[in-house]
């Protein structure tokens, strides 16, 4: 029953192509999906994290000339939701964990481009930034940690799902800041990344980590 209604709710937001519609999607919505977010199994993490993403692209459609409202004022508890779920669900499925950290990092992009347009807001362009670069921080340590297990439990896909949903896109737009953003997570960063260049292994998970833990660090050198 509650796969169908995240179906449905996704389903709503397909259609949206209007503030005021997608304002009160949003509002029925919200209350469902940090409850999902916030739950201690990750499948209804994954299904919180899915609604997210949907509502995502639906105001990603949308033109304004001012960041809406409703982000505004929900964007510090979603981003609070998003940053407990990856750490709860870090050591599960690698499923959900690619959807949490992609709807994590698509919702940290999604309040970095419309930062440019929150003149009025009291959202402020280093608040987003703090967030983004703690995200990355905290999932670079999250996959630092899976390293150092080897490549026990089938901890090759949870790092190439938190490198390629999560980490990668949030350093890329880290990376495009002006005030070298990525160098507050070098260390960490580095530390995380460089044993994944030489991850053994002949599978596609294990060739993927070494080209996305390549791509993560060009974003880390070329910020």
């Amino acid at each position: 029953r509650m796969n169908a209604a995240v179906i449905i709710f996704c389903l709503v937001y397909r259609d949206i192509d209007k503030l005021t519609s997608c304002g009160k999607a949003f509002s029925y919505t919200l209350p469902v999906m940090l409850s999902l977010m916030d739950d201690v199994r990750s499948i209804n993490q994954a299904l919180g994290a899915l609604m997210l993403l949907s509502f995502v692209e639906a105001s990603s459609r949308i033109e304004n000339n001012e960041i809406p409202s409703f982000i505004e004022n929900s964007s510090s508890i979603i981003t609070k939701s998003l940053e407990n779920a990856i750490q709860l669900s870090s050591r599960q499925d690698a499923t959900f964990l690619t959807t949490i950290c992609l709807a994590q990092s698509e919702w940290l992009r999604l309040l970095f481009n419309w930062i440019p347009l929150a003149s009025k807001s009291s959202l402020r362009p280093t608040t987003v930034h703090a967030w983004m670069s703690k995200a990355a921080s905290d999932n670079l340590v999250a996959v630092r940690k899976q390293v150092q297990m080897g490549g026990k439990d089938k901890n090759d896909e949870l790092i190439v799902g938190a490198l390629v949903a999560g980490i990668d896109p949030l350093l890329a737009d880290l990376a495009s800041l002006p005030n070298a953003a990525t160098i507050e997570i070098a260390r960490v960063g580095l530390s995380a990344i460089l044993p994944l260049i030489g991850w053994r292994g002949m599978s596609m998970e294990s060739r993927s980590i070494q080209i996305a833990a390549l791509a993560g660090l060009l974003f880390l050198f070329s910020g």
